[in-house]
């Protein structure tokens, strides 16, 4: 973590830790788009991660997952589109979250509209380039939770 990392890790801890957040796999044949977001970019964590976010109150993780897909990515789906992979328990940099995995079939790689204030880049990886990539714990383990399916 670079210092602007460590500078803004206190408020992170405060917002983000015990919380549950939805992630999403937004799967296009054996293609996956992934994003940067911009804060992570802007303090040197260039790993790419999910599309995805914080539950707003009350609301339920399958109602979010749709809800962050369009905010972030401008992709439209509904719940009935989103398949539950499960969740788990994330933890980093002294973090600790649940993440409620979904995934998205699309017929075909839509060019993302990311929402230009978190998202820096959204792109499409196939298998051999997201072995090679920087990927956060999160993509990892959504990318297991796919395998297993």
């Amino acid at each position: 973590m670079k210092l602007l990392g460590w500078l803004t890790w206190p408020v992170d801890w405060l917002i983000l830790n015990g919380t549950e957040r939805t992630r999403v796999l937004v799967c296009c044949g054996d293609a996956v788009l992934l994003v940067h977001g911009r804060l992570e970019w802007l303090t040197g964590d260039h790993r790419w991660s999910l599309p995805g976010g914080g539950l707003h109150r009350h609301e339920n993780a399958l109602a979010g997952a749709c809800r962050e897909t369009r905010e972030e990515l401008g992709i439209v789906v509904n719940p009935k589109q989103l398949k539950p992979l499960g969740k788990m328990q994330i933890a980093e940099h002294g973090i600790t979250y649940l993440a409620h995995f979904y995934k998205v079939n699309m017929p075909e790689k839509v060019t993302p509209r990311v929402q230009k204030l978190e998202i820096a880049e959204a792109r499409w990886f196939g298998p051999a380039e997201l072995a090679k990539l920087p990927l956060t714990t999160e993509v990892r383990q959504g990318l297991e939770l796919l395998a297993g399916q």
